[in-house]
């Protein structure tokens, strides 16, 4: 596909044989065209040397309505494509169906080149990949955050970014852990404890921890520890189970 370009394009004559940076093609009457592209070398801008024929050319064309004649960009192959990079998502999908977008500032922007649709669904399909890698890296960093709050114990702050993350079942495994680890500091008095048993004229059968051997505590003598083993008394189990008897 060939393109008439306009006559106030940029030629460059050289000395010797013409020959083009892309294609490798030379010849005596082979037309040259400057590419216009800039790259950066250690916070410099640098001009692209390269010189391409009319069949490796690209160009981007950008029209004002304050400007009668628009302003046309030559550039090689690769900073074409670094050209069309820049552009947004949207902005290329424009450019690919209607053949021509409008930037932010009003200005109309089009592009020339032979083969313009391939690389334009080149640039949409990376800008796609790469949107998509953006999405995937974000995700895992949720994940791992979610799963760093629940070594940590936020069990409610984990579940909801399992919810964000539509990770629904360890939401609710989150939950149910922050109902489990939920203890109730409880400061018991042993000898109101053993006052309680004996108000109530209660025998409280105790199992001892140690050989599950069975006691019975009433009130009138105080139990520090198993009088058979020495095992230390669990006074929160004691006291939960003369709450259960009382109820």
């Amino acid at each position: 596909m060939k393109f008439a370009y306009q006559s106030n394009e940029r030629k460059e004559e050289v000395s010797g044989i013409p020959e083009c940076a892309d294609c490798d093609r030379k010849g005596i009457f082979l037309t040259l065209y400057r590419c216009q592209g800039i790259d950066v070398d250690h916070n410099r801008e640098v001009k692209c040397a390269d010189s391409v024929c009319s069949g490796c050319l690209y160009q981007v064309v950008v029209k004002t309505e304050d400007e009668q004649a628009p302003n046309v960009k030559n550039l090689c192959g690769f900073h074409f494509k670094r050209e069309l990079m820049s552009f947004s998502l949207k902005m290329l999908k424009e450019v690919k169906y209607h053949n021509s977008c409008v930037h932010e500032d009003g200005s109309k922007v089009t592009f020339r080149g032979a083969d313009v649709e391939e690389l334009l669904q080149w640039a949409i399909n990376r800008k796609i990949k790469k949107r998509k890698e953006e999405k995937e890296r974000e995700r895992k960093k949720k994940l791992e955050m979610a799963r760093n709050l629940e070594d940590a114990g936020s069990y409610e702050d984990a579940a909801l970014l399992f919810e964000e993350l539509e990770m629904w079942k360890d939401a609710g495994k989150a939950r149910r852990r922050m109902k489990e680890s939920v203890t109730k500091h409880i400061h018991i008095d042993a000898n109101d404890l053993f006052k309680q048993i004996k108000s109530e004229g209660l025998a409280v059968p105790y199992k001892c921890p140690n050989w599950s051997g069975t006691m019975k505590i009433d009130g009138r003598k105080r139990f520090d520890e198993c009088p058979y083993c020495g095992t230390d008394i669990d006074f929160k189990t004691l006291s939960d189970l003369v709450e259960t008897l009382l109820c």
